[in-house]
């Protein structure tokens, strides 16, 4: 597949309201659940929270036209997303604001459903890494 700016500010909508539904799917199962960790300020419970923090990131190859048209087209920042630079030969893609969480299990879930737009579209080396904060 070509991919031509338009192609990939179309991919990029599709990636933004694919990590939307899957990150409001995944808060709801947790808030069904409820408190999962309690937040203590010494022997004070000052909160609650339905998962651990963390974050999740997408990587893709960086060496293919999808990469390098959208690294471009991030430029513009309007659709809120970035083309970063990973380890070699690698590229990271993230969409902002799907879902101003920080529940991990709510990160990696709207990250692993960009994931599936972008091998929808032939996007190779994609994978999802994410982390505890």
């Amino acid at each position: 597949m070509k991919f031509t700016e338009e192609k990939v500010k179309q991919i990029v909508r599709e990636c933004r309201e694919a990590g939307r539904i899957a990150s409001i799917q995944k808060l709801n199962e947790l808030q069904g659940k409820g408190i999962q960790w309690v937040v203590k300020d010494g022997n004070r419970t000052v909160g609650g929270m339905l998962d651990l923090c963390g974050f999740a990131s997408i990587h893709i190859d960086a060496k293919q036209g999808f990469y390098r048209v959208a690294k471009k087209v991030a430029e513009d920042n309007s659709l809120r997303f970035m083309c970063g630079k990973g380890y070699p030969s690698g590229g990271r893609f993230n969409v902002f604001d799907t879902n101003n969480r920080q529940e991990i299990s709510v990160n990696e879930a709207s990250a692993k459903a960009v994931a599936s737009v972008l091998e929808s579209y032939g996007v190779t080396g994609v994978y999802v890494s994410s982390r505890l904060d």
